[in-house]
């Protein structure tokens, strides 16, 4: 509280006298409802306006005070709300000039004035910003913030507003007996007042339809290539071991954006290195008539290469000690090309056996102690003219797409698969039917997702209740093996997630767990393996699963 005093001398013809000061105290009211302001919700979807305007505003305050003796009270004391410099009400004192004192018991105890006013803004700021700042507070984090902000705007919110509006108390003395020149003594004192906002509800509020998201905002990018990904195949995500492959491909994706309406040929060409060695592609023309993602022309080496080839390829010379072949292929543009994003090369290795020899036994799958006859070299990657070479490097092999950052290095990739059962002869296959080694790996392998269930390794989430951690079970029901691959699963509310699944063998499956941004219960559940269409299977039908939830 502030009290300020003013002090003056009186002058008489005898002499003058020394003063001492008045006092004064002010307060709202204890007990007593504060000045309220009524605010509306029109539209539904916030506060709009101020009401009640003609019932204005009321003040309940306390007052006392004290003249210095010889002194009394005059009729410019007053009692007054403001709201910064503007009065909003004033109180009726009924002052007694004859009284020295304001207040019961010689100024001791308090008066009470009950007063109203025309409605005065408070100087705390509009209240219609204050009910929708409650409003935005009060909802933020909620699980649906639009179903939170329609229950409360339909159920109303009252608040207390402090320092709304000043109370200011000031006391006016003149003496009793009044000299030829004389001034007045006074004491001021104020007051915070409180006022009470009442953000009225209503139950409108709760019919209106929550509005359509903004279109998505593209954000302007410059003219030139924004992303890039290259993949080898054979990779190493096809889990091979067994007979040199016959050819090794390549290729990969460019997203280009146009910023004129004239198209673009994007020349480029291969650049392969295998230790100290190198060796070119011809160069290739992709057109871009419009912005997009587009494949770049596939590029095949034979394998092994002749030593006139640039590269010298050796052949396994021991049937028993496999030899790896290993290196990385990376673009390189022909002419002025604009590139706001970094690739770097795709690497890989390749470990396989001479044509004709024994394939040599694999831990954990038997003993194949007994030589296979020569036979022709298998091609394990046969391609159609119709069709992207198969990407078998889901995983580590392929550098992602991540339109305007720089990408992630290509991670080395080892062709190491195993064969798990011993494969037949030519003699035996022609007296029982059991496949031979080229027979296996031609055949192809059949995806599906066979259920979806919540909790981690240790088992389901207790009762049903929902969980951030889902088991899709991955099987593979073809007759030959599945490289690895991986799935999309698309949650409730549309967010999809991928995982790359492990590879496969004929009539196998396997589990993985997938940990989810908060915890998933009841929602339909939609999961596509092999989604992008890489790996040749005997049934492509059948890689989308659909469920009500996990495990329903």
């Amino acid at each position: 509280m502030l009290r300020t005093v003013s002090s003056f001398v009186v002058l008489a013809l005898a002499g003058s006298q020394a003063l001492a000061d008045p006092w004064a105290y002010v307060q709202q009211t204890p007990g007593k409802p504060f000045p309220k302001i009524h605010v509306y919700s029109d539209s539904g979807t916030q506060w709009d306006r101020v009401g009640n305007l003609e019932d204005g505003l009321t003040f309940h305050a306390d007052a006392r005070g004290q003249c210095d003796a010889g002194w009394r009270t005059q009729h410019e004391s007053y009692l007054k709300a403001k709201s910064g410099n503007q009065d909003v009400a004033l109180a009726n004192l009924q002052i007694n000039t004859d009284h020295r004192s304001y207040g019961p018991d010689h100024g001791g105890g308090w008066k009470s004035h009950t007063f109203s006013g025309p409605y005065v803004p408070p100087e705390t700021g509009s209240p219609v910003q204050v009910c929708n700042s409650l409003l935005a507070s009060r909802t933020a984090g909620a699980p649906n913030v639009f179903q939170a902000r329609q229950q409360l705007l339909a159920s109303g919110i009252s608040h207390t507003l402090e320092g709304s509006y000043t109370l200011v108390f000031f006391l006016s003395c003149e003496p009793d007996r009044k000299p030829l020149f004389w001034e007045s003594q006074s004491a001021t004192e104020s007051a915070d007042l409180r006022a009470t906002v009442e953000c009225h509800g209503n139950p409108a509020a709760l019919d209106v339809p929550e509005p359509e998201p903004p279109p998505a905002q593209r954000t302007p990018v410059a003219h030139g290539i924004q992303a890039m990904d290259l993949w080898a195949n054979p990779g190493a995500s096809a889990n091979f071991r067994g007979f040199c492959p016959k050819t090794l491909h390549f290729g990969g994706e460019v997203d280009f954006q146009l910023q004129s309406g004239a198209p673009f040929d994007l020349r480029y060409r291969y650049l392969g290195r295998w230790g100290a060695h190198e060796i070119r592609s011809e160069v290739y023309t992709t057109r871009y008539t419009a912005s997009g993602n587009k494949n770049l022309h596939g590029w095949s080496l034979g394998f092994p290469l002749s030593p006139g080839g640039g590269i010298n390829f050796q052949a396994p010379t021991a049937s028993d000690e496999p030899v790896v072949f290993g290196g990385s292929v990376v673009l390189e543009f022909v002419g002025p090309v604009p590139v706001h994003a970094n690739l770097q090369p795709v690497q890989f290795d390749v470990t396989c056996l001479k044509e004709g020899t024994a394939i040599a036994p694999v831990a954990g799958d038997g003993n194949l102690a007994s030589p296979m006859a020569p036979r022709e070299p298998v091609d394990l990657n046969p391609q159609s003219p119709t069709r992207q070479p198969a990407d078998t490097s889901v995983g580590p092999t392929i550098v992602k797409k991540m339109p305007g950052r720089v990408k992630a290095p290509g991670q080395p990739v080892t062709f190491t698969a195993k064969v798990t059962n011993p494969p037949a002869t030519e003699k035996e296959a022609a007296a029982t039917g059991a496949p031979t080694a080229a027979m296996i790996l031609k055949m192809p392998p059949d995806l599906l997702i066979t259920s979806v269930s919540a909790g981690g390794a240790t088992g389901n989430a207790p009762g049903g209740a929902a969980s951030n951690l889902l088991r899709v079970r991955v099987a593979n029901k073809g007759q030959g093996p599945a490289p690895a691959s991986q799935f999309t699963l698309f949650l409730p509310d549309g967010i999809p997630i991928r995982a790359a699944v492990p590879a496969i063998p004929a009539g196998g499956q396997r589990e993985v767990v997938v940990r989810t941004p908060k915890p998933v219960g009841a929602g339909p559940l939609r999961v596509v393996v092999d989604e992008a269409g890489r790996i040749a299977e005997s049934d492509e039908s059948n890689n989308t699963f659909v469920s009500r939830g996990p495990g329903k």
